[in-house]
């Protein structure tokens, strides 16, 4: 996945690397989110986010993660 916003952020103790968008040859702009256990290293699909964009910034903000 080319050009995802990623975010590392601790929910309920765990660390968690974020994964939002990003681009595919051939199909274009993704929605797909994901977050990595850091601790596990273990992958999870999570719903979709907003409409899909690549090259996007995002940050953490109470308790939420912000993606623009």
């Amino acid at each position: 996945m080319q050009h995802a916003s990623l975010i590392v952020q601790t929910h309920h103790g765990i660390e968690y690397l974020y994964i939002f968008g990003g681009f595919r040859a051939l199909v274009g702009a993704q929605k797909s989110a994901y977050r990595l256990n850091l601790a596990e290293r273990r992958w999870e699909e999570l719903p979709s986010g907003p409409e899909a964009r690549y090259k996007s910034a995002c940050c953490a903000y109470q308790s939420n993660i912000l993606i623009v």
